[in-house]
């Protein structure tokens, strides 16, 4: 009995690695989402996201964990999230889908 406990709660915290973007990240925060005023003002820098991913695989809500430092810098990385962000939703014990979270960052550099 032991064993059989122990084999579940190791699947069911490898079912929350399932959790996993279905395209690169590359894809979802593109210069064409740049914000104009950001460009303007010659603005770059780093946003850490957080999403909410529900059980379809789709973003729930986004936001900001660590700042870029410029508000339309940090809207943009949610907004662009938002729009084109889909995910393989974590598998729970049970073998359904089920919610999760993803974490990771969007650096905004001005195009040449």
């Amino acid at each position: 009995m032991a064993a059989q406990h122990g084999l579940r709660r190791w699947s069911g915290l490898a079912a929350l690695l399932l959790l996993a973007p279905t395209d690169a990240l590359a894809n979802w925060a593109t210069t064409h989402g740049y914000p104009w005023e950001a460009l303007r003002k010659g603005h770059q820098g780093t946003a850490t996201f957080v999403v909410e991913v529900n059980e379809a695989g789709r973003a729930d809500s986004c936001r900001i964990s660590v700042s870029s430092g410029w508000p339309e810098l940090d809207e943009a990385t949610c907004s662009e999230i938002m729009k084109r962000a889909r995910f393989k939703p974590a598998i729970d014990g049970q073998g359904k889908p089920t919610r999760g979270t993803y974490t990771n960052s969007v650096r905004w550099v001005l195009p040449r």
